[in-house]
């Protein structure tokens, strides 16, 4: 009786085990892994046509081999081999199927071959596909390929102006890499469809009493841009300065701008914000979100404090108005017991200095079509400009320390107070003259890769940059009297901590796609809090605890 007994629990469990191999055996081939041809691999790289012929079946074409998971297109790509490539599109390769996130076209882009990108573009492969860093193959490409591979991929209706993660496109790719011919084309080619565009208010004083006030506007179907103008006579407006060309804003001018004091202690609330780069509508939300403005972008923050560390020009197509209502809301926020502080940050200094390497096409293509300079625009002479060479490059709020880049350990050995280094850079930014500006060591260092408004050093993970090592750090805490330092400069996916909370990284970007995560750092009695656009809040460890 146990024998048979014993047999039947054999036969039962060998039922069950094909009942099981029959449900589940599909599935682990579905999962579309060969471990074995190696010959087909040896043969596709090689450029054996005639072997890959004898060597795939049909069930091989979309199958991914190991070791490397790629499927037998995609390794014809990366080896360079069209007419492979050609071969196995015509036996039912799927011109779009993804291997490690990227597609095979984000895969041809990455080898200099034109043919096999013309190919995947023949057989329909998707021009806008991005991997997970929201990176296009137009984007690879514009790194290393030739110009006329852009002209391709353009033709054929690549997306010219995406942004991936980190807000950079194919041109930024091309500038990046170097590319001239490529960043060259890619200009021309959106100079070409410049779509319309309507920028402004630019005031500049052209007299003691005399502003005038203009506005840039781009007509895409008669391939025009035509500027606005009207001169305000200034002190009989009461230093107000009312738009026009359907501007209906009013804005409150001064001549002239002091320079703000450094220091401020017993500061109740501060709300931090990284690099803008002329994203006014993503600011916009986040102000009101996190009731700094009212829902028609009003200061409505009391008594509290909100610092930008740098960073409001190029990348960005708002730009103008992201610097309008900064400096709307610094008025605003006086008269309410608050304050506005910006920062001056690189892209500041690339302005003032004629450095158009990120400006937005839309800028670059205005100015140009009216034969004028955007670097004009921000001259002494432009009351933004003299509102912006009136802004600190540090500042100290209770025990932070804010600063763009960085500060390099090298610095110390000047031995200058945060007060010196404002005024100095206070002094060469407002000089009318070259001869005027100071020049020494101390300002060559301050302008340079290693300078607060370059240096990288303090984010860990740049290793372009020696990190700081805890004994500088340290030193700089002790003869800057601070605690802590923060910084934007750095892109970081979130705001991050180092060197045990003694650094902070802010640069979280706001130019992102839109939908994307915003970051600000909010500063209270009851700690520090990683804010969202959304309002909501989120204690950061080693803070106190909340109590609020």
């Amino acid at each position: 009786m146990t024998f048979l007994f014993y047999c039947r629990s054999i036969v039962r469990n060998l039922l069950v085990s094909l009942v099981l191999l029959t449900i589940y055996l599909p599935l682990i081939f579905s999962q579309q892994t060969n471990i074995g041809s190696p010959l087909l691999i040896y043969a596709i790289q090689s450029g054996n046509l005639e072997q890959v012929k004898q060597l795939l079946t049909p069930q091989d074409i979309n199958l991914l081999f190991a070791p490397d998971n790629y499927t037998p297109l995609i390794v014809a790509l990366k080896s360079n081999q069209p007419k492979i490539v050609i071969f196995l599109l015509g036996k039912g390769a799927n011109p779009n199927l993804r291997c490690k996130g990227r597609t095979p076209l984000m895969y041809a882009c990455q080898v200099i071959s034109k043919t096999q990108i013309k190919i995947l573009v023949d057989h329909k492969a998707n021009l806008n596909e991005t991997d997970s860093t929201g990176t296009s193959a137009l984007m690879i490409a514009a790194a290393i390929q030739p110009a006329s591979v852009g002209k391709i991929l353009i033709r054929h209706g690549a997306s010219l102006n995406v942004r991936n993660k980190i807000g950079y496109t194919a041109r930024d790719f091309s500038i990046h890499s170097n590319n001239k011919p490529m960043t060259s084309y890619l200009r021309t080619i959106f100079e070409r469809r410049l779509p319309n565009y309507t920028d402004g208010p630019y005031a500049t004083f052209i007299s003691k009493q005399k502003l005038e006030i203009s506005y840039l506007k781009h007509d895409s179907l008669h391939h025009r841009t035509i500027k606005y103008a009207s001169v305000y006579d200034w002190k009989k407006h009461a230093h107000n300065m009312i738009g026009i060309n359907g501007d209906e804003n009013i804005y409150e001018i001064s001549q002239t701008y002091e320079p703000e004091k450094a220091s401020y202690k017993e500061v109740e609330k501060l709300l931090v914000i990284g690099d803008i780069h002329g994203q006014c509508d993503s600011l916009k939300k986040f102000l009101t979100n996190n009731n700094v403005t009212d829902k028609n972008n009003h200061w409505s923050y009391g008594n509290g404090h909100l610092l930008f560390v740098g960073d409001i020009f190029d990348r960005g197509e708002t730009v103008t108005e992201a610097l309008w209502l900064i400096y709307r809301l610094e008025q605003e926020a006086k008269r309410s017991g608050g304050m506005v502080h910006l920062i001056l940050g690189n892209h500041e200094l690339m302005t003032f200095t004629g450095d158009s390497r990120y400006v937005a096409d839309k800028y670059l293509y205005l100015f140009k079509n009216i034969k004028s300079d955007y670097q004009k625009s921000y001259s002494g002479k432009s009351v933004i400009g003299r509102w912006l060479k009136s802004k600190n490059t540090m500042i100290k709020i209770n025990d932070i320390l804010f600063v763009h880049g960085g500060i390099h350990p090298n610095l110390l050995q000047y031995k200058v107070s945060v007060d010196s280094i404002n005024h100095l850079m206070n002094h060469y930014l407002n000089a009318k003259r070259k001869k005027d500006k100071p020049n020494n060591s101390l300002v060559e260092f301050l302008l340079s890769i290693n300078g607060p408004f370059w240096y990288r050093g303090m984010i860990q993970r740049e290793q372009l940059y020696v990190s700081l090592n805890d004994n500088n750090l340290n030193q700089i805490l002790k003869y800057y009297q601070v605690n802590k330092i923060m910084v934007g400069h750095s892109y970081l996916p979130t705001i991050t901590q180092f060197y045990n909370s003694k650094v902070y990284g802010l640069d979280v970007p706001f130019y992102l796609f839109p939908g994307s995560p915003m970051e600000g750092l909010y500063i209270d009695s009851s700690g520090y809090y990683r804010t969202y656009s959304d309002g909501s809040h989120v204690l950061l460890e080693g803070s106190k605890s909340l109590i609020k």
